[in-house]
């Protein structure tokens, strides 16, 4: 990937973070445990929070099956969905998996219809990184010639037929590009991480003032 690539897909990243800042009332770009529910790639997925410690976030899919806008079962690829942006969906993540257009037994089915399709659902045995590429190997009682689609959830569930919308609600997680700055040494200053365009910054005070660059600067200011 091309730097100027990478810069166009960062700014649409920290202008996510920015947008945060109307909605949860900070004063920072974001703040660093949670950024309130802000939405990504035309409202598909929404982003609940955003740790700077661990380099992640927690996102959930967050649209509707094409057809019926009452179904919150998607009908598109979330790694393809999610392939544009500098984060991945993490190796720690379950996989719910939705399978349509072939017999639906009823222990997986769904107690609703998508768009008339009878659904089924089941938590995969598989990790979300263990296949990719090609079908995924179906438990027993699932046809091999059903259209399906894969969601990222961060625990499995047993009936997954059943608990499938809290499944989705509860979200996923991503893995975000290691910091480009010393997050760790900000917050023994009393800061709070954040981000500028594509510089990290150091935020002390709800006034938005730039920290100083060591702890006893810092103790100077106060």
């Amino acid at each position: 990937m091309s730097m100027l690539s990478l810069q166009l897909l960062l700014l649409q990243l920290v202008s996510l973070l920015r947008s945060a800042t109307a909605t949860t009332g900070s004063n920072g770009s974001c703040s660093p445990e949670s950024c309130g529910a802000l939405a990504i790639r035309e409202h598909l997925f929404r982003v609940d929070s955003i740790s700077y410690t661990n380099n992640s976030m927690v996102a959930a899919v967050q649209t509707a099956f094409a057809g019926d806008t009452s179904c919150p079962v998607p009908d598109f690829n979330v790694s393809a969905s999610l392939a544009l942006f500098p984060f991945n969906i993490s190796a720690t993540n379950k996989r719910l998996v939705f399978f349509y257009n072939c017999p639906v037994s009823a222990e997986f089915m769904l107690r609703r219809l998508c768009a008339n399709h009878t659904m089924g659902a089941y938590i995969s045995d598989r990790s979300w990184d263990s296949h990719e590429g090609g079908k995924l190997p179906a438990p027993a009682g699932v046809p091999t010639n059903c259209s399906s689609v894969s969601v990222p959830v961060r625990r499995g569930m047993e009936l997954a037929h059943e608990h499938y919308k809290r499944l989705i609600s509860d979200g996923f997680l991503l893995e975000l590009p290691a910091p480009l700055g010393d997050c760790d040494g900000c917050r023994q200053m009393g800061g709070e991480c954040t981000l500028d365009q594509f510089a990290f910054q150091c935020v002390c005070g709800p006034d938005g003032k730039l920290c100083s660059t060591t702890p006893s600067d810092y103790s100077q200011n106060q």
